[in-house]
């Protein structure tokens, strides 16, 4: 979500630059899907002297110059040109991309983000939870894991909703017997059609929400399976040293 800020500071970009692109197509036409707004908001340096344009193409007017080493604030990025705000004058424009290098990143348009699995968004909100009690956060355990992967499929296959798996015995009893050394332990389960659904009906819960703040845990496993009965069962085992 963005703050208030991070919008303000996306719709003056956006304004800036239907602005500064207008002239470039010309009225009545429109970008093609080549020609797409990129907004960025980082910083670059620039990579050798180049002039800063006022609008988004080499015939319009130069309104300034750019030497090696300056850095500047870019704002988005439309084809082959970047628009910036240059530090030292307190001016905008326009300059060619081949003229900078980004700081962090790079101005490819697109970037691979692997999505986040349900374990992981589940973990999110957990220690999202804790942040807000200024709790320190919980470290995934790959043992763990595959520890509450194993009951959820337990609890689906011999649809047994309990703490008590038919194949493993308790929680405590499944941890020990892999070798898992805790001073202190807990499980949550749950089954629900949404992974944000099983993370608030656990907050609903005074004995799964006791688990999940609980600052003597140190380290989670989250395992999720799919249920024709529930939609999913979420298991999540804690423990403490």
């Amino acid at each position: 979500m963005y703050s208030d800020s991070k919008l303000v500071k996306k719709i003056l970009t956006i304004a800036l630059a239907v602005i500064m692109i207008l002239p470039y197509f010309g009225v009545g036409s429109f970008a093609s899907e080549d020609d797409s707004l990129f907004c960025v908001f980082e910083e670059a340096k620039i990579t050798q002297d180049c002039d800063v344009h006022c609008g988004v193409g080499d015939k319009f007017d130069v309104i300034s110059t750019l030497n090696t080493g300056d850095t500047v604030k870019v704002l988005a990025r439309i084809q082959n040109w970047c628009m910036i705000y240059d530090y030292s004058t307190a001016c905008t424009g326009a300059v060619k991309s081949d003229n900078l290098s980004m700081i962090d990143g790079d101005l490819s348009d697109t970037e691979t983000v692997t999505p986040l699995t349900d374990e992981e968004k589940f973990l999110n909100m957990v220690n999202g939870a804790r942040s807000e009690l200024n709790l320190h956060s919980l470290e995934a355990s790959n043992i763990l894991n595959k520890l509450a992967f194993y009951k959820a499929r337990d609890i689906v296959e011999n649809n047994n909703f309990s703490h008590n798996s038919i194949s493993y015995g308790n929680p405590f009893e499944m941890m020990r017997a892999e070798g898992v050394v805790f001073t202190v332990a807990g499980e949550n389960i749950s089954g629900n059609q949404t992974i944000d659904g099983a993370f608030y009906s656990m907050m609903s819960s005074d004995a799964n929400k006791d688990n999940i703040l609980n600052n003597e845990y140190t380290t989670t496993g989250i395992g999720i399976y799919t249920s024709p009965v529930y939609g999913k069962v979420i298991v999540q085992l804690f423990t403490g040293e």
